[in-house]
């Protein structure tokens, strides 16, 4: 399908430099573009506009989808009720969104999540499949894990996410030495376990605007 094609639209630099040596090899040679993330933008111009209509009152917990390759860094099914729980009972002052995965939605831990904390005022439950930017304007950072939702909250939003990783002494091995996680510190911060999250909050609610000059150095 590619030797059909005379330009190819890269949308960041990172993306530009991958394969480099496989298009070079390509007979007609290919023109790559590097032309932006049209999506990125859409999002952005979408958040602008939420911000004149929503109060940022929430705090997100955004986990990658539930299959068996992700399964040993998915934090949902063994810490989802746990991290929730302590968000809800160490910040008051702010409501807890739950936003898994679409593709998750239905995963028995998603029904257990949401049917233990339904009775909670302050816990939210976004399931909608695509329009989540309600949800990432409202929220004044984000928790995720390996979830590539935490990159386009961040460069949306310019606030900061903190990755709960249980097994991170593995992730490499397991996942391979990608620039997702290498970048994960220029965005936010890594976590391994519920009390080290707390405390990762409490300092990043404190620190906020040197965090959101981070993200937007980035």
């Amino acid at each position: 399908f590619i030797q059909l094609l005379d330009y190819i639209f890269i949308p960041s630099k990172p993306v530009l430099n991958i394969g480099i040596k496989e298009f070079k090899a390509l007979k007609p040679y290919k023109c790559r573009i590097p032309g932006g993330y049209f999506k990125l933008d859409n999002n952005i111009k979408k958040f602008q506009d939420n911000l004149q209509k929503l109060n940022i009152d929430s705090i997100i917990y955004a986990p990658t989808v539930i299959n068996s390759v992700l399964e040993k860094h998915n934090s949902q099914p063994e810490f989802g009720i746990k991290i929730i729980e302590a968000l809800l009972s160490n910040f008051e002052e702010f409501n807890i969104i739950f936003r898994p995965h679409p593709h998750s939605v239905e995963h028995q831990s998603t029904k257990e999540i949401v049917n233990y904390f339904k009775d909670n005022k302050r816990f939210v439950f976004d399931n909608t499949p695509s329009e989540y930017m309600k949800s990432y304007t409202r929220a004044k950072l984000m928790i995720s894990d390996i979830s590539g939702t935490a990159f386009t909250y961040a460069f949306t939003t310019l606030r900061p996410v903190i990755f709960f990783s249980a097994n991170e002494n593995n992730i490499t091995n397991d996942l391979g030495n990608i620039s997702y996680f290498k970048d994960r510190h220029k965005i936010g911060d890594v976590v391994e376990n519920i009390e080290d999250l707390i405390i990762k909050v409490k300092e990043f609610l404190n620190g906020y605007g040197n965090l959101s000059k981070k993200v937007k150095k980035f």
